[in-house]
């Protein structure tokens, strides 16, 4: 009797091996329990698959299978998203899932993918979410995520520079906990707010603060300060770059390209008075002066 539970306990074990090894070939899969961050996608998964997703085939069902299949979200092939696009059909996440494939173990993980994506779906789709400038603000902005900066040692840019007018209103995005606040080296005079998924907003480079203390409570809206050209030296150092908000994101210290959060944002709200047609427009002024436009800093500097 107890040979016979031995061989059915083995041949049980074989039968969820041979299940789950299509799905497990990178040794850096993530496991089932373990949560998706956002800085999971890099500098541009996660805008790859917003394009590839569908009012049907939403971006997460398709970031999920890519995820268990590959063990990476870092850099999804677009032609690859299309191909799984074409094989899942259903009224449901559930139907599409099982068309797609019978095997169980998939299907759970799969789901479970999509339920830890979800969140990043609140993130962004979350209405009571502002653009950081107002929109009556001048402002011009690009997908600079990622750029080289080398002003104390090469890096890259963390975040995204909104170029604006010196004192502009920089307004917190999210309900929140301020965090941060003060000088650094690299962001100049900078503030720093959590908000209840553990995200940290970084608004970098500002003239002046608002009325807002580390510990502070603040809405979306609120005002956190104004717009400048701080930084890039001890404190009090002013105009080494054109004035402009650098504006970050991370999860667990690490960041994240907000640009499709800010796109998002952005639309939430009426369209800005004026919006420069290009960045050269908003650098006349600082090409006249001789001033240059600088990277922002990390948030590594702030520990």
């Amino acid at each position: 009797m107890k040979r016979s539970l031995k061989r059915l306990s083995i041949l049980s074990l074989c039968v969820t091996l041979m299940l789950f090894i299509p799905f497990a070939g990178a040794a850096a899969a993530p496991t089932l329990t373990q949560s998706i961050g956002i800085g999971l996608f890099g500098a541009s998964g996660l805008n790859t698959y917003l394009q590839a997703g569908t009012g049907t085939v939403p971006w997460t069902l398709l970031a999920a299978i890519d995820l268990v299949e590959t063990g990476t979200a870092a850099n999804p092939d677009a032609a690859r998203l299309e191909a799984i696009k074409s094989k899942l059909s259903g009224s449901s996440a559930r139907e599409r899932i099982s068309g797609y494939s019978d095997n169980p173990i998939f299907i759970s993980m799969v789901e479970n993918r999509m339920y830890s994506l979800s969140r990043i779906d609140l993130i962004m789709l979350d209405y009571s979410r502002v653009f950081p400038l107002a929109s009556s603000a001048a402002y011009y902005y690009t997908d600079d995520y990622g750029a080289a900066r080398d002003f104390g040692g090469e890096r890259t840019h963390e975040g995204i520079d909104i170029i604006c007018d010196k004192g502009t209103p920089v307004r917190s995005v999210c309900n929140g906990t301020v965090t941060k606040k003060g000088w650094l080296t690299l962001g100049g005079w900078r503030i720093g707010v959590e908000d209840e998924n553990g995200v940290y907003y970084y608004y970098a480079h500002l003239s002046q603060y608002g009325a807002f203390e580390v510990g502070d409570t603040v809405r979306a809206g609120d005002i956190l300060g104004y717009s400048g050209s701080t930084g890039y030296g001890p404190e009090g150092t002013d105009t080494v770059m054109i004035p402009h908000l650098h504006f970050g994101m991370y999860e667990n210290d690490v960041a994240f390209n907000p640009y499709v959060f800010l796109r998002q944002w952005e639309v939430t709200v009426q369209p800005p008075a004026i919006v420069y047609n290009s960045r050269d427009e908003q650098l006349r002024k600082a090409d006249t002066e001789g001033l240059r436009e600088c990277g922002t800093p990390d948030r590594g500097v702030e520990a």
